[in-house]
C-alpha cells in the first residue's frame, strides 16, 4: 500500500474557496482504480493549510492519478494560490519527500 501526505500552504482566504473547488477531484479520485481512501483535511486554526490524506494500491495507480482529468483541473484551480507545497509517499516503511 502507497500513503501519500499533501500538505499545501495557500494565500490566506482562499482556503475556503479551494476546499469547494476540490470536490469535483475528490469525487473522480475516489472512483479511481487503485485508489483506496482520498480525503481532504482542513485546519480550523490554520486559513492557510489544506491536508490530503491518500491510501493506494500501488505507484502505478498513484502515478495515473496524476494524469486524470479531474485532478489536472484541480491543479490548474490550486496553481495561482499555492504558496508552499509538501509531498510525502510512503511505501514499504520508506518517505519519500518531494
Amino acid at each position: 500500500m502507497i500513503y501519500l501526505i499533501a500538505t499545501l500552504k495557500v494565500e490566506t482566504g482562499m482556503k475556503n474557496k479551494l476546499a469547494e473547488l476540490v470536490e469535483p477531484c475528490l469525487e473522480g479520485t475516489r472512483k479511481e482504480k487503485g485508489n483506496i481512501s482520498y480525503d481532504l483535511m482542513v485546519n480550523i486554526k490554520d486559513d492557510t493549510s489544506l491536508v490530503f490524506v491518500e491510501r493506494w494500491e500501488s505507484m502505478e495507480a498513484l502515478n495515473n492519478h496524476f494524469t486524470e482529468p479531474h485532478f489536472l483541473k484541480w491543479r490548474e484551480a490550486l496553481t495561482p494560490h499555492l504558496l508552499e507545497r509538501k509531498i510525502e509517499i510512503i511505501s514499504g516503511g520508506e518517505v519519500e519527500v518531494r
